[in-house]
């Protein structure tokens, strides 16, 4: 297990150092912060699907209906400031250091690791109005084999 905490921190690591720009690593930093709860709640219900109830997904899920404006602003909001964030910022940057309104290739082969994020972002964004069937589409797929998935899928876009 030390053996892949230290090949994924290198892997990180060298990701980050050799294909961003320093002047972007706070920006990544906030966005991954703001995409974080996200992702914890994503893997937590996620589990909840392949493993059945579990006691943290019960506690979790009693959480959020208890707090349901805390839970729509971590769930929706949050990825939602860190994408607009890394939008603004690169505009800037677009106009400011490639004295362009339109996207070039030196661009995007410049802030790919960002342009990433970024897509990351929008994507869970626009996740949310399938957030029932990507679980069940998982859970059917891994109970019933690869051949069923396009079965699981049109079961679980009628029944979620």
């Amino acid at each position: 297990m030390a053996l892949w905490a230290f090949m994924s921190r290198d892997l990180i690591t060298s990701l980050i150092y050799q294909h961003m720009p320093p002047r972007h690593w706070r920006l990544a930093l906030f966005a991954f912060i703001t995409y974080l709860p996200f992702l914890a709640l994503f893997l937590i219900a996620t589990s909840g699907a392949y493993f059945g109830e579990t006691p943290l997904l019960k506690s979790t899920m009693a959480a959020l209906e208890a707090h349901m404006k805390i839970g729509l602003l971590v769930i929706v909001a949050l990825p939602a400031i860190g994408a607009l964030a890394i939008i603004a910022a690169l505009i800037a940057e677009m106009r400011d250091r490639y004295r362009s309104q339109t996207l070039r290739i030196s661009f995007i082969r410049d802030n790919f690791l960002i342009l990433g994020l970024t897509i990351l972002g929008l994507g869970i964004v626009s996740f949310l109005p399938m957030h029932d069937l990507v679980p069940c589409v998982f859970h059917l797929t891994l109970k019933d084999g690869a051949a069923h998935a396009w079965q699981a899928f049109q079961f679980c876009r009628i029944n979620s």
